[in-house]
């Protein structure tokens, strides 16, 4: 049970330094500050990230199953987690094809970054409600 809740916490901090790296190049893009944009660094840490987020949710899912035989038992959080899921997928991929296609871009960027900022609130949400639920079910 203690390996999902560790690695999610450690995805949280690592996806912060993605959205760290990210935010210099909305700076440049978005608003007319120049900062040099580690573009190999921030996709390779973005991908990981991304990849530790749907396996820490997988886990999760398991872990519950094993001890309670029953998905969605955490309420919120089980809930919280297939959203996060969902803007991980979203989040690979729209970085993904930027990566591959590589121009000028206005728009999917924004979309990306939101969509990555949100995941990244939902997740230190999900860690609060994750908290909650095994003081109430351990």
């Amino acid at each position: 049970m203690w390996i999902h809740p560790l690695w999610q916490t450690a995805t949280i901090f690592l996806g912060w330094y993605v959205f760290y790296t990210g935010w210099k190049r909305f700076e440049t893009n978005s608003l007319g500050i120049q900062k040099p944009f580690q573009w190999k660094l921030h996709v390779s840490i973005g991908k990981a990230s991304l990849y530790m987020w749907i396996y820490g949710a997988a886990v999760g899912a398991a872990a519950a199953w094993v001890k309670w035989r029953a998905f969605g038992i955490t309420g919120i959080h089980f809930l919280l987690g297939a959203a996060i899921v969902i803007l991980a997928l979203f989040g690979y991929w729209s970085g993904l094809h930027m990566d591959v296609h590589k121009k000028r871009r206005k728009i999917l960027p924004l979309i990306h970054g939101s969509n990555n900022f949100v995941l990244l609130l939902l997740s230190m949400i999900s860690l609060v409600t994750g908290i909650e639920a095994m003081i109430r079910l351990l």
